[in-house]
């Protein structure tokens, strides 16, 4: 089991190219399967959670980011 996670700490430097290829090929499925809009709107909803869940993360509320998004609109 110390063999796996050697393993893995030798792939951590390399971590963000990892998750990209993955997801890159996930992306190349679902256009496939799909077709490139309905891929489109995954891709999406897949962007929309993962912000969300950093926003989670850092325990940044909603409100804060509503308020940033419209604040310069009062004109």
């Amino acid at each position: 089991m110390s063999n796996f996670f050697q393993f893995l700490a030798q792939l951590a430097p390399y971590r963000g190219r990892i998750i990209g290829t993955i997801f890159g090929l996930f992306v190349g499925i679902l256009i496939l399967k799909y077709g490139f809009f309905r891929a489109l709107v995954v891709a999406i909803f897949i962007s929309l959670g993962y912000y969300l869940g950093l926003k989670m993360d850092r325990r940044e509320t909603l409100s804060g980011l509503w308020e940033r998004l419209w604040r310069n609109r009062d004109g």
